[in-house]
């Protein structure tokens, strides 16, 4: 075998060369490609905090609004239940009192002092023991008879049985 003249390995290694710095260059602009592909997508780091900040603000926004919204609904809801609250307290404590007007006046109708007014009278013994019946009475028996504005004692001369 005889040796290549010096030429021909030079060109091979040129031609070598070449391709090696092709490659490479291949390499780095596919690289490059793929960086300029994701600045597209990612943009800038200031714009996409920009992007970040303005969502950050909506956000915000529509939690105060939810919360005054909240606050205003439970507001108005605390109102309705101390109106209810104080119709409930007026309707209960106008019951009692209606039931104690309503017995008082039953008490007062069942007041033996109105019935003296008109003009009977409580005839008892001296003891106290209430008389209702002339059979429970004798001649010359002691009683005291309540009228409406005192009290007088009487004897009984003889029983009337009419």
């Amino acid at each position: 075998m005889s040796a290549q003249p010096k030429v021909v390995w030079q060109n091979l290694f040129d031609i070598m060369g070449n391709r090696l710095h092709n490659a490479i260059e291949r390499q780095e602009q596919a690289k490059s490609q793929r960086l300029d592909m994701a600045t597209l997508r990612f943009g800038r780091p200031a714009n996409f905090i920009t992007r970040q900040l303005s969502r950050l603000a909506l956000y915000q926004q529509r939690l105060l609004h939810a919360q005054r919204t909240n606050t205003s609904r439970l507001r108005n809801r605390l109102n309705s239940c101390e109106v209810e609250l104080q119709q409930a307290v007026q309707r209960g404590s106008s019951v009692p009192k209606d039931r104690l007007i309503n017995v008082s006046v039953r008490l007062e109708l069942l007041n033996p002092a109105l019935v003296l007014k008109v003009g009977y009278a409580w005839m008892a013994t001296l003891e106290g023991q209430a008389v209702v019946s002339v059979k429970l009475t004798h001649p010359g028996q002691a009683l005291r008879a309540t009228l409406m504005d005192g009290e007088v004692d009487l004897t009984i001369p003889s029983p009337r049985l009419i």
